[in-house]
């Protein structure tokens, strides 16, 4: 018997000798929240009133802004003039919003209605189907200058958000003296 015993002593000893730390990670499958920014990127936006333009100036502080959300919550990119397109999904990937910001690019009118509305399907359809019915699928931010040019009013997207429990912020950029000139005519 004492051989035996010799033998499982030194097989434990060999298997607590060989023994690593194991070493895990998790990867978050949820977020800490969603945020969404809608940023206006009509012809208005190039106007000088704001050093060194409107649109410059909000690409910077849509950067900064991100920069300072938490790691853990979920950020995406909507663009909006005439169209509304969605830049980049919301994502944890900060890079991704980066790379959005900065491909940005000017074109005609403002569909500020139809940019919110847009904003509320995107939040509404992708929540957490487990996630708490009182609690809002996200919260949006809207950096522009102007007012609706085409759509659907600015009131009755902003009405959609609210039905859905949304809230949205804005962030205003430009002065009353701030002035472009219109591509099509040239005044």
């Amino acid at each position: 018997h004492v051989g035996a015993v010799l033998m499982l002593l030194g097989l434990a000893f060999a298997v607590v000798a060989t023994a690593r730390p194991v070493e895990r990670t998790t990867d978050s499958v949820s977020s800490d929240g969603r945020i969404l920014v809608l940023f206006d990127v009509s012809l208005s936006m190039m106007a000088d009133d704001v050093d060194p333009d409107r649109f410059v100036a909000a690409q910077e502080a849509a950067r900064n802004f991100v920069d300072e959300v938490d790691d853990g919550v979920e950020i995406g990119l909507v663009s909006f003039s005439g169209t509304v397109n969605v830049e980049v999904d919301p994502t944890l990937d900060r890079a991704a919003m980066d790379r959005g910001i900065d491909n940005l690019e000017l074109a005609e009118s403002t569909a500020i209605g139809e940019a919110l509305a847009a904003g509320t399907r995107l939040l509404v359809n992708s929540a957490d189907p487990d996630a708490d019915p009182d609690e809002a699928p996200g919260v949006m931010v809207r950096l522009s200058d102007g007012e609706t040019t085409v759509g659907r009013p600015t009131e009755e997207g902003a009405q959609e958000a609210a039905e859905a429990g949304i809230p949205v912020y804005t962030i205003a950029f430009g002065t009353e003296d701030g002035e472009i000139v219109d591509p099509a005519s040239g005044d």
